[in-house]
């Protein structure tokens, strides 16, 4: 299930920033696209926002919400958890972090199952999040709602709103999460392409403590889109393939950080936006940028690399 939680992600994206910030900023004076200087990727500031992207990572928020919903599917229709359905089994090879989840009430209306609800999401060792809200989900096969699913469901469209609380490694933070997300199976014969689709926002508020006894209040707010994402069939290997052949996800965060030294001496305000961009080349490689529209720092690495700090969960080494 999905390594990070989306909220944490945002956070520490916060957090990092500040070390950017604060560090130096190297780069080689030349320009990208869009006229942005090129950073350099060895520059420890950099290096420390993109650990606190690999700790949480802005890039996890849809599969954060997938992951929750399907552990509320999995705990009203458990036999669905165990049938044929090729959706729920290409689901599978995408999430990896562990959702417990508390259904408070359920009603089916119109087609969509809808879902009162908390979970508790275990992302690593050392971060939790809770999450309480409303997950409206509708499943369906060629267009026609189904209820219970079976294995015939080609088609997963997720509402999930919430309130969220973090309590990770420095910080805490709380605040609303809201996902609009369509998961399809493109074809059901083959090659059994999973496509995701969605749009995401968040508004949050939280604290942190930083080296040296530095703590931080921030607020965030963000905005997210997966844009055709599409996980095919490894038809080599005969199995279901966890890295994407082609699509983009792309972040924005807007933030205003206030840090304060004990000493008074590294007290510091930021306002700013950020993006971070996960691109799927041609070639089945990912591009990562992050930028704070001055400088842009880009990765290039294969799918499953395991080298690239702040990467997507579908680029974890498994």
């Amino acid at each position: 299930m999905v390594k990070r939680s989306v909220i944490l992600g945002v956070m520490l994206l916060a957090a990092g920033l500040l070390s950017l910030t604060t560090g130096c900023s190297d780069d080689d004076g030349t320009t990208g696209p869009g006229g942005a200087i090129v950073g350099d990727t060895s520059d420890p500031a950099f290096r420390t926002a993109a650990t606190y992207l690999d700790d949480a990572g802005a890039s996890e928020s849809f599969f954060t919400s997938i992951d929750a919903t399907m552990g509320l599917l999995e705990s009203q229709f458990p036999n669905w958890s165990g049938s044929s359905s090729t959706l729920r089994q290409r689901l599978g090879t995408i999430l990896q972090d562990t959702a417990v989840v508390s259904v408070g009430n359920y009603t089916y209306v119109d087609g969509w199952h809808i879902f009162e609800y908390s979970a508790t999401i275990l992302t690593g060792l050392d971060t939790v999040a809770t999450i309480s809200g409303t997950d409206s989900v509708r499943i369906q096969a060629n267009g026609v709602p189904l209820n219970p699913p079976d294995s015939t469901a080609d088609e997963l469209n997720i509402r999930n709103h919430g309130q969220v609380n973090i309590w990770g490694d420095s910080a805490t933070f709380a605040g609303q999460a809201d996902h609009i997300i369509d998961l399809t199976l493109d074809d059901m014969v083959t090659p059994n392409v999973l496509t995701i689709n969605g749009t995401g926002s968040e508004s949050l508020d939280g604290s942190t403590l930083a080296d040296g006894g530095v703590t931080c209040s921030l607020s965030v707010s963000m905005t997210q889109a997966v844009n055709n994402l599409r996980f095919p069939e490894d038809t080599l290997a005969g199995d279901f393939s966890d890295c994407p052949q082609s699509g983009s996800l792309n972040t924005t965060a807007t933030l205003n950080l206030t840090c304060t030294s004990p000493t008074g001496l590294d007290s510091l305000n930021i306002d700013g936006t950020w993006t971070f961009t996960a691109l799927v080349l041609d070639n089945g490689d990912i591009r990562l940028t992050w930028s704070n529209g001055t400088v842009a720092w880009t990765v290039v690495d294969t799918c499953n690399g395991g080298s690239v700090l702040g990467s997507p969960p579908w680029m974890r080494e498994r």
